[in-house]
């Protein structure tokens, strides 16, 4: 997670976590956020089967949150 940062500006990915209010525990926050920031960079406007596809994002009702945020780093350069 520190590593999606140039100095005090985050990764559009951890800027779009909050923004989007995708839910989830300090355990599996980091993991999912890393997950999607690699996805953007193999994958820079990803669908939402590809972002489906990240295996460590399915959890509950968070998918929707985590598509709509991985879109919003997408479009914002992550």
């Amino acid at each position: 997670m520190e590593g999606l940062a140039d100095g005090d500006t985050l990764h559009p990915v951890r800027q779009a976590w909050p923004a989007c209010d995708v839910a989830g525990c300090g355990f599996r926050r980091p993991g999912r956020i890393t997950a999607a920031a690699a996805l953007l960079e193999r994958t820079p406007h990803p669908t939402d089967a590809a972002i489906d596809a990240i295996e460590n994002v399915r959890r509950r009702g968070t998918c929707p949150r985590i598509r709509e945020a991985s879109k919003k780093a997408s479009a914002s350069g992550g």
